[in-house]
């Protein structure tokens, strides 16, 4: 069998598509490739939070250990050193990731995402922030990014379109072919909905809201803020 490779279609970001050809399967899910006509495609939403912080300042100093040697002023004038118990400060930063990936063959797709990355989240409207936006110190994501990311899945979903298939298996999944899921399976044009929308804001691809929906979205209504009572005229 020819050797695995992997093509990155789309990286910025922590945005990210994969074509892996040539995939290595065990023995008894190469059977189940061979009688695979669709494809299979996988989504899930995992969760992930990581300690950031087991310090607290005292009298500004930050440490490291439970117990602090601090200085004190004695009613009678004179200073002296005493050791105090510290207890830890624990935050925890909360991250969400999405994660589709289709399978056809010997051929694997792979797009993943954040959602959530610490406070910023990503909802699924138009005027929320976008996947490219809440990581702390990516890059500019231009007009040409988004073009580009979109012409990827364009073309990714026609291939699973063209080959037939229409659902989705949602929940935990592993790398053997027949994963072992916990929901039943999806439609597959809600999911790719939901994808779009996570993205780009809307379902059908990135749309430059005009001054007028900008205006709107925050609550100005152009049919009444203009008008006025007649009583005020007379």
């Amino acid at each position: 069998m020819k050797r695995q490779q992997t093509t990155t279609l789309f990286n910025k970001n922590h945005i990210k598509l994969v074509r892996i050809d040539n995939v290595k399967y065990y023995y008894i899910d190469r059977q189940n490739i061979l009688q695979d006509k669709t494809g299979t495609c996988l989504y899930k939403t995992s969760s992930t939070s990581s300690k950031t912080t087991m310090e607290r300042n005292v009298e500004g100093k930050r440490i490291d250990d439970k117990h602090v040697e601090i200085t004190c002023e004695s009613p009678l004038g004179f200073y002296y050193k005493k050791e105090v118990f510290v207890t830890e400060e624990v935050t925890y930063a909360q991250r969400e990731v999405v994660e589709f990936e289709y399978r056809y063959k010997f051929t694997k797709y792979i797009l993943s995402f954040f959602t959530k990355y610490d406070d910023n989240q990503v909802l699924r409207a138009e005027d929320s922030l976008r996947p490219w936006d809440i990581v702390p110190g990516d890059k500019n994501f231009s007009d040409r990014d988004i073009e580009d990311l979109k012409s990827e899945l364009d073309k990714l979903f026609e291939i699973i379109d063209g080959n037939g298939c229409k659902s989705v298996k949602s929940g935990q999944y592993y790398y053997s072919w027949q994963p072992k899921m916990q929901n039943p399976p999806r439609d597959l044009k809600p999911i790719k909905d939901e994808i779009y929308t996570y993205l780009f804001g809307n379902k059908k691809g990135f749309r430059l809201q005009t001054d007028k929906e900008k205006i709107e979205a925050h609550g100005f209504d152009f049919k009444y803020s203009f008008r006025k009572d007649k009583s005020e005229n007379k």
